[in-house]
């Protein structure tokens, strides 16, 4: 009977036993004469006696079951900690967008800031997700680092690659991406 990978998997099995499960060990090391040592194989029972086939197979499902549920807590750890990255980023990128944005683009990003309402051209409104030079994360970034006139725009969007550290600019990206109204 065909029950897990290599030898190193019953071995760690049965290092992982818990107190409850140290007489189901122990009755499987007793039970176990020949087992196949191909790490890269699949372990079998040669000889199985008084129902050690059953006994490590309830072994065998404990750690898989324990796996999976490491697994799982694990990835539910890094979703949280990438979505607290990703919440602390977009902060970052809203406090940058007001220092730095919205007097012409405005605090909702419509174009209709205090000084942008007076500008000519007017400030994008990114509420409508066109843009004017590419709406990728790349080409608004480089917008943001370059200025507009670096495409042949108007020179009042100005180039803050030298003022706004770069990973600010990229949180930038974010805040202007939310403002898309889908």
């Amino acid at each position: 009977m065909t029950v897990g990978r290599g030898v190193r998997t019953l071995r760690s099995a049965l290092d992982w036993r818990s107190d409850s499960d140290r007489s189901l060990a122990s009755d499987i090391r007793d039970a176990i004469v020949d087992v196949s040592i191909d790490p890269n194989r699949d372990f079998e029972l040669r000889e199985p006696i008084n129902g050690s086939s059953q006994l490590l197979e309830r072994l065998y499902m404990r750690v898989v079951v324990r796996t999976l549920a490491l697994s799982a807590m694990a990835a539910l750890l890094l979703a949280s900690a990438g979505a607290a990255s990703a919440d602390a980023e977009l902060d970052k990128g809203k406090q940058v967008y007001a220092t730095f944005c919205a007097t012409c683009h405005g605090p909702e990003g419509d174009g209709q800031g205090m000084v942008g309402k007076t500008l000519q051209p007017p400030p994008r409104d990114f509420t409508t997700g066109d843009f004017k030079y590419g709406g990728s994360d790349k080409e608004i970034f480089d917008l943001i680092s370059n200025g507009a006139a670096s495409k042949g725009g108007s020179p009042l969007m100005a180039p803050w690659g030298g003022v706004i550290p770069e990973a600010d600019r990229h949180a930038l990206v974010k805040v202007i991406n939310s403002f898309i109204k889908k």
